[in-house]
């Protein structure tokens, strides 16, 4: 290294000064920004600005140009790179470790810009050298001489102590209210004074287009009379209520067939805080996993086209799902609204790939059929001829105006959190209230917390009204929910175990008396009905010939059928000390039988059966 990057830091012992950071400037910092034309004036400015700020730290063998936008060596000419400031150094909050300084610079087309880097990355490789290359940052100097000057710069001019946060959403920081970061960095408070030093590690810019007046005018009054795509709006808000709710993850999975609407609705949802074009794709999502965890905490997730044969990392990405509420550090979990879309509902899918379900992510997943409106997932087209009209200018108006409305409600959320916490738990519990009224026959396994989660989604599009972000009516969003609970009931009846049991039920009451009793006497050849012992039926497949895949599927989930190993049948092949033949049969486990249907008999041993033959019991 050059030594003279160590010449003349300080003058006659005294420290460098570095000004003070303010809060806006820091959250400014943290976030990188599109790449858009500056008009020239703003960029001269900014480029002054920030050559200002260099010129008070850098060592003192070394200047900063302005206008051409450099530093270089006060002996020579020569330059060594272009504008950058070392603006913070960053540590967790709680633990105080994971230490990084936070960089600001201009790129060659003069945005202000920031980077984070952790120590390690400054005293080993030129890994950060090249990212800063990547993002448009001129050096003229070896990488390995570039990195050195930084390590030694950061060294003597100790930039100030800011906190580094590693996901966005709310955070609770030393001297300081409740505050909420946005996946873009900025802080926001009821009071900007009360927003410390901080940067988002992960920050990323937010694409944002037209205007919230024009969103709410156009997607948002589009939305009346749609159920579905109300909810989904809806759904756009609930992530910042996740905490206020005492919720982790509240997943909506909207299946159907092609052409149905499902990535309309997402996109649709997407458009309050983002672009559509920032969509993922669940193909793209197993690597990205962590990172777009941190970076969607406290807001939506949309994912799109879930495969209905989906690869083992899709299913574990989707599994994981249910290990993500151990909520023990509210600063380093995760909390998250996620909206999905697929051809199946999450119950059929791991049916299909033969995997038991966690009952944690049966709770946090509630599959939404879509396609039973007029139009799929619409049923008013409001003045447009048809359903492909109705689409074209809705996405048109996603195009045009998106990234304003989850912004705007998240400022005036945290301006009245004590209120709008009022206001959600007496919209849930309202809701929750009358869906028990409504549904007195609830499916097997239905829980509070699947009512609490649809009855959040309506009590955000409430909280928007209140906020005047949705132009709708007030009840509206509520009324939006229980058209989606309506959906999410009728659903789960189709896939809960009862239509598959009384299937099996009636097969054995039909044809439970021919069932021959391994070890006893042989029945004639042409009886097709099975065997049993003191464990298990075995049910030939004639026997259960009105028993579809699904039904199947679900005996299986409930314990009821018992799977030979087989990776596409449900069947098992009987032992050779039980039939010479090894028939393929089904195995149903008679205990657990006995568990799902208390009021049937059910025979555990031979002598039972005979007893029961030649010693019935009076039925008096």
């Amino acid at each position: 290294m050059d030594d003279r990057f160590l010449d003349g830091g300080r003058q006659e012992g005294e420290p460098v000064g570095n000004p003070p950071i303010h809060a806006d400037s820091a959250a400014k910092v943290a976030r990188p920004h599109l790449p858009a034309c500056i008009p020239d004036r703003k960029a001269e400015a900014d480029r002054h600005a920030l050559a200002d700020r260099i010129r008070e730290t850098l060592p003192g063998n070394l200047d900063v140009d302005a206008d051409k936008g450099t530093i270089h060596f006060l002996s020579s000419p020569k330059r060594v790179c272009g504008l950058i400031f070392p603006a913070l150094t960053l540590r967790r909050p709680g633990t105080q470790d994971g230490y990084a300084v936070l960089f600001e610079f201009m790129d060659l087309s003069g945005q202000i810009k920031s980077i984070a880097c952790g120590m390690a990355d400054l005293t080993s490789g030129s890994g950060f050298a090249r990212r800063l290359t990547g993002l448009g940052f001129p050096i003229h100097v070896s990488l390995r001489e570039f990195v050195e000057f930084l390590r030694a710069w950061t060294a003597e001019s100790q930039p100030p102590l800011g906190w580094r946060l590693d996901r966005a959403g709310w955070v609770s920081l030393p001297g300081c209210n409740r505050l909420f970061v946005q996946p873009d960095g900025r802080a926001v408070a009821r009071r900007k004074e009360d927003v410390p030093d901080l940067a988002l590690f992960n920050a990323s810019p937010v694409p944002r287009a037209g205007t919230l007046q024009g969103w709410s005018s156009g997607i948002a009054t589009c939305a009346e009379g749609n159920p579905l795509l109300m909810a989904a709006l809806s759904a756009g808000f609930a992530g910042p209520l996740l905490e206020l709710a005492r919720m982790e993850t509240v997943g909506l999975n909207v299946y159907g067939r092609p052409g149905s609407g499902k990535s309309l609705l997402l996109q649709s949802a997407q458009s309050a805080g983002d672009s559509p074009a920032t969509t993922t794709f669940w193909s793209q999502f197993p690597g990205r996993l962590e990172d777009l965890k941190a970076r969607r905490n406290d807001g939506l997730m949309t994912i799109e086209a879930f495969n209905a044969h989906p690869s083992s990392k899709e299913m574990t990405a989707l599994a994981s799902f249910a290990t993500d509420s151990s909520f023990e550090n509210r600063e380093t979990g995760h909390r998250l609204v996620i909206l999905m879309s697929s051809e199946a509902s999450t119950i059929e899918i791991f049916r299909r790939k033969r995997h038991l379900q966690a009952e944690a992510l049966r709770v946090r997943f509630l599959d939404i059929p879509v396609g039973a409106g007029l139009h799929g997932a619409f049923d008013d087209l409001h003045g447009y001829p048809d359903a492909a009209s109705f689409v074209t200018a809705l996405r048109g108006m996603i195009r045009d105006h998106h990234g304003h409305a989850a912004g705007a409600f998240i400022e005036w959320l945290v301006n009245n959190r004590e209120h709008a916490e009022a206001m959600l738990h007496r919209h849930m519990e309202r809701f929750v209230a009358r869906e028990r009224e409504l549904r007195t026959e609830s499916p097997p396994g239905t829980l509070l917390p699947h009512l609490q989660r649809l009855g959040l989604v309506g009590a955000a599009g409430e909280l928007a009204i209140a906020a005047g972000i949705l132009p709708w009516t007030e009840n509206a969003a509520m009324t939006a929910a229980h058209h989606l609970a309506a959906l999410w009931h009728s659903a789960a009846q189709e896939h809960s175990v009862g239509p598959a049991l009384r299937i099996l039920l009636d097969a054995i009451e039909v044809h439970g008396h021919r069932l021959r009793w391994l070890g006893g006497t042989p029945r004639k050849q042409e009886d097709r009905t099975g065997w049993q012992d003191h464990r298990f039926y075995y049910l030939t497949v004639d026997m259960l010939k009105d028993a579809r895949p699904w039904h199947l599927a679900a005996l299986e989930q409930a314990g009821l059928l018992k799977p030979g190993g087989e990776k596409r049948s449900y069947q098992a092949r009987m032992d050779k000390a039980q039939h010479m033949g090894r028939p393929r049969v089904y195995l149903i486990c008679k205990h657990a039988l006995a568990d799902a249907a208390p009021g049937v008999k059910i025979e555990f041993s031979l002598k039972e059966h005979l007893l029961n033959i030649f010693c019935p019991e009076d039925d008096d």
